[in-house]
């Protein structure tokens, strides 16, 4: 009695799972991590407030606003050296790849009037 309900069971689990296969074939759940919820919010927003200095400095390296929000939306957090639970906006330390060479930048995301203020980018 005891392996016919084992049985039942695997079959059970095996068909959930190939069932699950099937219904999430592609899909990616970087969105469920807290670094994918935070750099698809960065890349959302609607406005990128950068100072001129910065923007200096983003074209003596090659790097447009549009190819920052491509790699802010790949990057990874530092929630070690960010301040999350600012409010009414927060900041974040985001870790992204450009032209092989690792920088960092410190992002004001403000989530009620759709704005991410570019703090500072430095290289590592």
């Amino acid at each position: 009695m005891t392996w016919r309900r084992i049985k039942l069971y695997l079959i059970g689990v095996g068909l959930g799972l190939i069932l699950c296969l099937i219904l999430f074939k592609g899909r990616t759940f970087d969105a469920c991590s807290p670094t994918g919820r935070v750099t698809e919010q960065v890349s959302l927003m609607k406005t990128y407030a950068i100072d001129s200095v910065l923007l200096a400095k983003m074209a003596t390296i090659n790097l447009s606003v549009d190819t920052l929000r491509v790699r802010l939306a790949n990057g990874t957090v530092d929630f070690n050296r960010s301040q999350a639970q600012k409010e009414p906006c927060r900041e974040y330390l985001i870790k992204f790849d450009h032209s092989g060479k690792q920088l960092e930048a410190y992002v004001k995301v403000c989530v009620a009037d759709s704005t991410a203020t570019l703090l500072y980018l430095e290289g590592m």
